[in-house]
């Protein structure tokens, strides 16, 4: 009787070895048009199919209900339906980030904006620029030194003016309160800004209890790669990691923390921590409060774009895991213990330091697929190389 075949599984690429068998299990250099299941079985790729006829096709960025897509310089939302047009816009490098529907959308040499399915509108509202310009009226305002200042109307307010002091006793007008802005004033020598209204004239202390609860707000500065984590929204600009308040509007300027290198990436674990990379490094923050965050280096850097989330099984329990491209031609899955390279020292490839990342269903699994545009290939593996140059991969 014939032996019997031995078919050990497939566990995916390895362009470090010579041959396609390591150990007892087979390891080819370069697999094209296929995926490895969990039960190392080859199931061939579908072939592309047309979802949305586009133009010029610059940038697209998926969340849970929309996906926002630059094309041709115009900035469209789509919800796997309608396409409706969201204008022009200068900036094709643009991020965003999607949170109970609403989809928050920013650049670095642009205004931040937030689409509500609706309405394109800003991303928070300016504060006044003028301080309060005051003149001296009867009243039952106790003797003090008094502190005012404007907020625009809104839902949520806007941050607060410059803020003006005078000492007085009696009443006060205000002679330049904005169209739609609101006046804020504190007892006599407090900190603490009440409401007033939308009053040109104080002459009693507000009866309202209310204090300004977006004072020292602006709006969010320009910038990338955001993320919804703890509450808040987390961006950067160059060597600046950026934070929201609670309150997405409102940004403080110290809400920021500064790192050495530029930032390519933010990945999050939920209820964890933060993963910020920059080309060469990785570091995690550690927390969900800023103030009380705990930093230290992980692991190496990170390919701009090339990030996507994952859910796995990790110590027993169900997460939702990010992971990435790194330098190391190796994709990286960000723990709340460190980095782990799953693939490290079996693929070698030089990679362009930007592409992108996305998800494939396929027979009831899910496949994360990573794309660069490599125009020039270069390494040791001549078949690597070869596939690289003919557009296989």
């Amino acid at each position: 009787m014939a032996s019997p075949i031995q078919l050990a599984p497939f566990t995916g690429m390895n362009n470090t070895v010579d041959r396609t068998v390591v150990g007892k299990r087979i390891a080819p250099k370069i697999i094209l048009n296929a995926c490895v299941n969990q039960n190392g079985q080859l199931i061939s790729k579908p072939d592309s199919s047309s979802v949305l006829d586009l133009t010029n096709g610059q940038n697209w960025w998926a969340g849970d209900k929309w996906s926002m897509i630059i094309d041709d310089d115009n900035l469209y939302a789509w919800d796997g339906i309608t396409k409706t047009d969201l204008g022009e816009t200068a900036d094709t490098d643009l991020s965003f980030v999607e949170i109970d529907q609403t989809v928050y959308i920013s650049g670095v040499s642009s205004t931040s904006k937030k689409f509500d399915g609706v309405t394109l509108s800003d991303w928070g509202t300016t504060p006044p620029t003028l301080s309060p310009v005051v003149t001296v009226t009867g009243g039952t305002l106790p003797h003090g030194v008094y502190s005012l200042c404007f907020t625009y109307a809104g839902s949520p307010i806007s941050g607060n003016s410059p803020i003006t002091q005078i000492e007085i006793a009696g009443g006060l007008n205000i002679v330049n309160r904005p169209d739609g802005a609101l006046l804020w004033i504190t007892p006599p020598n407090s900190k603490v800004l009440l409401y007033a209204g939308a009053v040109d004239s104080v002459t009693a202390i507000p009866a309202n209890v209310q204090s300004l609860p977006s004072l020292d707000c602006t709006v969010p500065p320009p910038m990338k790669h955001l993320t919804a984590f703890a509450g808040r929204v987390w961006g950067t600009n160059g060597r600046r990691l950026y934070y929201t308040e609670p309150v997405l509007e409102w940004w403080k300027r110290n809400n920021v923390v500064q790192f050495d290198e530029a930032i390519v990436q933010v990945a999050k674990i939920d209820g964890v921590g933060l993963f910020v990379s920059s080309l060469q490094n990785t570091w995690f923050l550690s927390g969900n409060d800023p103030a009380q965050m705990t930093m230290r280096r992980v692991g190496n850097g990170a390919i701009e774009g090339m990030l996507v989330y994952r859910g796995v099984r990790y110590q027993g329990q169900a997460q939702i895991l990010p992971v990435w491209m790194g330098p190391e031609s190796s994709p990286c899955v960000g723990t709340s213990e460190g980095v782990i390279l799953p693939k490290k020292g079996k693929l070698k490839m030089n990679l362009p330091p930007k592409g992108t990342a996305g998800k494939l269903k396929l027979e009831g699994e899910e496949f994360l697929i990573f794309s660069a545009d490599i125009l020039s290939a270069s390494g040791d593996d001549a078949e690597t190389l070869a596939a690289f140059n003919n557009n296989y991969i």
